[in-house]
């Protein structure tokens, strides 16, 4: 068993306690387990033969209280009559995704760590299986990380025996320091050069959801400290990369985008736009505890109930007030 503890935000307020309460969990290695006849769906879920979910690799306790057996079963009835099911005997996979993993940050804070895990602890040559097409950032970043992987498209494949990376933490958000590290190091390391000092806002304006309403007067506050604008929705991987690893200060709305900051140098600084009220999901500032970067934040009106789906309303004089404690 291991500790981890990380510190409050640079700008902590008193009245943000309950929000960032979590400051110090245990956590364990993932294990490894074997798992005979077990079937792996198209969306990354899994069950035994019975079709009850493998829970070990569920996103989060109580995950599947929603489903029922009868989903499963009708899915796997229903790939028969297309005749896209699979049988997997040999060689023997790993498996360490689940519905969650075909996902940005999933996929590199979960699935690139477990895989890495399993590299390091099992033997040689291991192949991992994949049940949906991979996008360009997953293909490079297996490829970066030297691990092997056998790719299905909408198939159902029951497998004789399946190789388990059970997860790690009980919920997302919470992660293994050493196994992100080096995940950062593999990744990032093919792209580190001298100037590390690039300012950027990473906005969401071409997103279908979680904008910034007022989004123009915060640009123009960014404008005038030298910060880039730039969309990594219009951006490939590869190029984010290349950002992401020269970037001293990232400023992004709650989102994907910043999980980008895994591969920026430590003591790099990170400010996040938040939703006011809102208690859970505290994965970027973990995350960024995680990868010692200082994170400042800002908290903001919404325009709905749910910070998921909601846009957001940044106040410029308090956004420049961090900003500049920040820079400063």
């Amino acid at each position: 068993m291991h500790h981890q503890e990380i510190n409050l935000p640079v700008n902590f307020s008193s009245e943000d306690r309950e929000y960032f309460k979590c400051l110090q969990w245990n956590y364990a290695d993932p294990k490894i387990t074997s798992r005979f006849f077990s079937i792996l769906y198209p969306e990354g879920y899994s069950t035994n033969i019975f079709f009850k979910p493998l829970k070990n690799i569920e996103p989060w306790p109580g995950f599947y209280k929603s489903y029922k057996r009868s989903l499963f079963l009708g899915e796997v009835l229903s790939f028969i009559k297309k005749r896209k099911v699979k049988v997997g005997i040999s060689p023997v996979y790993y498996c360490c995704i689940n519905e969650l993993s075909d996902n940005f940050f999933h996929w590199f804070t979960e699935v690139i760590p477990k895989m890495i895990f399993a590299k390091n602890n099992a033997e040689s040559n291991i192949i991992f299986y994949i049940p949906f097409p991979l996008k360009e950032y997953q293909l490079l970043s297996l490829e970066l990380c030297g691990l092997r992987v056998v790719e299905e498209k909408d198939v159902v494949t029951l497998f004789h025996k399946l190789k388990v990376v059970e997860n790690i933490y009980k919920y997302p958000g919470y992660y293994h320091p050493d196994l992100m590290q080096q995940t950062a190091q593999l990744i990032k390391n093919t792209f580190l050069s001298g100037n590390r000092n690039r300012k950027i806002y990473v906005t969401r304006k071409n997103a279908g959801r979680r904008k910034i309403l007022n989004e123009d007067e915060i640009i123009k506050v960014l404008l005038k400290y030298g910060f880039e604008i730039l969309d990594f929705d219009l951006i490939g991987f590869k190029q984010q990369l290349e950002i992401s690893v020269n970037t001293s200060v990232m400023v992004s709305l709650h989102g994907a985008a910043l999980t980008n900051m895994l591969f920026m140098e430590p003591g790099a600084t990170i400010i996040e736009f938040l939703p006011k009220r809102i208690l859970n999901d505290k994965c970027y500032f973990i995350l960024a505890g995680t990868m010692q970067h200082q994170y400042y934040y800002l908290t903001c009106d919404m325009d709905g109930t749910n910070h998921i789906t909601s846009n957001f309303l940044v106040d410029s004089c308090d956004f420049e007030n961090v900003l500049t404690n920040a820079l400063a």
